[in-house]
């Protein structure tokens, strides 16, 4: 089965996505790279707990994964991708967090940034006519998982419960963290590596389509850029 998505993501060559790829142990294009030595948690339990955004690379979500709807091509899918990103111009994020949003850590804006949040709501729209509907498996995984009538009815809607409103714009930089002692650790090492100069001024100039490729790691096939 084969899963697209668009994502903001820091363009190869970056500081950030330097540092990204260090933290996952893979860039976002080819899978390549060596993930940093922790100072505290041991080297096999930090893998682990950073198998889940290995495997999405380092991204924010924007329309989030999905299969393509039966006759339609991967060409029409970045065409359209080019003439959306044609109409958008480049924005700031001023200031990403380290935080956590539940039990998982991540970077996150400091405070809303509406260009993003414009951006996000446009491509759920946008590229919703090329997301093929949810099947049996998909909505039994995402349904009934301690989501709100609000994020139930956008799953159903949309493919996503957390769009719009619903919408939290972040960069995972773990797994669920179900120990105290290990969150404290892991956010430890993710201060320790992303310094904060590295985590302010953001440039969003573009967007990202990723394919996820019969259960194989998300990898980025384009780059479009903003062009308005």
């Amino acid at each position: 089965m084969h899963r697209f998505a668009l994502y903001y993501a820091p363009q190869s060559g970056t500081s950030l996505a330097e540092v990204a790829a260090t933290w996952l142990g893979r860039d976002n294009a080819n899978l390549n790279g060596n993930q940093l030595k922790p100072l505290e948690l041991d080297s096999q339990r930090f893998y682990e707990l950073t198998r889940a955004p290995y495997h999405y690379g380092f991204h924010g979500t924007l329309k989030p994964p999905f299969r393509i709807r039966e006759g339609i091509a991967e060409k029409q899918l970045i065409s359209e991708m080019k003439s959306f990103c044609s109409r958008k111009k480049p924005f700031i994020i001023d200031v990403l967090e380290i935080a956590w949003i539940g039990k998982f850590l991540c970077l996150r804006p400091v405070g809303p940034v509406s260009e993003l949040e414009r951006l996000a709501g446009d491509a759920v729209q946008q590229f919703d006519r090329f997301r093929a509907p949810m099947n049996h498996t998909e909505r039994a995984k995402r349904m009934g998982k301690g989501l709100t009538p609000v994020q139930q009815s956008m799953l159903l809607q949309w493919g996503y419960p957390y769009v719009f409103k619903e919408f939290r714009f972040h960069l995972t930089l773990s797994s669920n963290v179900e120990r105290p002692e290990e969150r404290s650790m892991l956010e430890g090492e993710a201060r320790r590596h992303f310094h904060p100069d590295l985590l302010c001024d953001i440039t969003v100039d573009g967007v990202s389509l990723f394919l996820e490729s019969e259960g194989e790691p998300m990898a980025q096939v384009q780059f479009s850029p903003f062009t308005c």
